[in-house]
């Protein structure tokens, strides 16, 4: 099963504040992800990766994968 971060956890990846990741969302900087029946977004890996090239925060993104493994 596949694992799901909040926003506020993706931000804290991406090393940067929440508002911020929703503010490039908003902006089409970003790809949303899908939303969960709360109305949340339920980020991936994949969307978490993909964010990260967006934002040009890819060494705060691999260095997080290195930790979590």
């Amino acid at each position: 099963m596949e694992k799901y971060y909040s926003t506020r956890q993706v931000a804290e990846v991406l090393q940067i504040k929440p508002d911020l990741l929703q503010k490039a969302i908003w902006q089409s900087k970003v790809t949303p992800p899908p939303k969960g029946p709360g109305g949340n977004y339920l980020w991936s890996y994949a969307h978490i990766e993909a964010a990260a090239w967006s934002m040009g925060r890819f060494q705060e993104f691999k260095t997080w994968e290195g930790g979590s493994k």
